[in-house]
């Protein structure tokens, strides 16, 4: 295993091959399903990135917390490495739950103040 694996280059040399023939395919067809012309647009083309990098940021907080919680702070207060899953699975609802409620909920801001605007302080 690892990144030099002939199964894992062979994904990542797929998954290139297969996202280039899609390109190409959305260019030339008359009804494309997605139109590539709109990362033209620098707004777009920053939400986009803003949302990646966002996505990004939440797994990565995840993974580390996950990581953290079974292999550091559960076994520490008493777990046993059997039950440090399920407890770190129910340490993190609470942080799920959080995402799910702050993103509708941001939204109401953008609808109400519009995008690139900040609600006035004070």
């Amino acid at each position: 295993m690892g990144w030099t694996n002939p199964g894992v280059i062979a994904a990542i040399v797929g998954g290139v091959a297969t996202l280039v023939v899609f390109l190409r395919i959305e260019q030339v067809v008359a009804d494309p399903m997605f139109g590539i012309p709109l990362f033209g647009i620098r707004a777009f083309s920053a939400g986009n990135l803003a949302n990646l990098l966002g996505a990004l940021g939440r797994g990565a907080l995840q993974f580390m917390l996950i990581i953290w919680l079974q292999g550091i702070w559960l076994p520490q207060h008493g777990y046993s490495s059997s039950q440090t899953p399920l407890w770190a699975g129910i340490y993190m609802v609470p942080l799920t739950v959080g995402f799910l409620v702050a993103g509708p909920v941001s939204g109401v801001p953008t609808d109400r103040y519009g995008p690139g605007r900040s609600p006035p302080t004070g």
